[in-house]
């Protein structure tokens, strides 16, 4: 799944959102760079996967914009950190069947310390945005927001299919993963028609 996203502009768009979303502020790639892994890790919940998929894109864009490399690359791999932590977690998947307890119960509660971890991370990028004087983003126009938005919705929706159809009993984390995959073939090929 998490290949055909990056292959199929997935990820790209992810990036984008975060960037419309929270990319003004000062440090704005920072903040972009964090948001956007939390959102990649609710499709992959891998840190791997993220570091991979966004990191390079991530890292590219912050030395560009005038980040240090040390902390572009700092900043990407602690928020690849999230997604183990964020459903659907890969290492919750394997504890819960070790465990034989229950993989919904292990996503509900990887939920809150994923959304906490970014908040921290996020609070960190503005205090060395701001002992550094890190530039700030650029402003975004409502419409272009929407524009960016409406573009991304189903990049985004991934995450919703995934733990929608393991909370509502339909399918098991595997089975949901392999719904995942689907979803980003179709999604790659005929919404963005980036892969033929």
């Amino acid at each position: 799944a998490a290949n055909l996203m990056n292959s199929g502009r997935i990820t790209e768009k992810v990036f984008d959102f975060a960037k419309c979303l929270v990319g003004r502020a000062r440090g704005g790639m920072g903040h972009v760079n964090v948001i956007a892994s939390l959102i990649f890790s609710g499709m992959t919940g891998s840190a791997v996967a993220d570091a991979s998929g966004l990191g390079i894109m991530e890292i590219e864009t912050m030395k560009k914009d005038g980040y240090d490399a040390g902390f572009s690359s700092a900043i990407t791999a602690a928020s690849a950190v999230i997604g183990p932590i964020f459903p659907p977690s890969i290492p919750f998947v394997i504890y819960a069947m070790i465990a034989e307890v229950s993989v919904g119960n292990m996503f509900l509660a990887g939920m809150a310390p994923g959304v906490f971890l970014a908040i921290a991370l996020c609070i960190y990028v503005a205090y060395i945005a701001h002992k550094r004087d890190y530039p700030r983003g650029h402003r975004v126009t409502f419409k272009h927001f929407i524009k960016t938005t409406l573009s991304a919705l189903p990049a985004i929706f991934t995450p919703v299919i995934i733990l929608t159809s393991i909370y509502a009993g339909f399918a098991t984390a595997t089975e949901a993963a392999a719904v995942a995959g689907m979803y980003a073939l179709i999604v790659s090929v005929i919404v963005y028609r980036s892969l033929d």
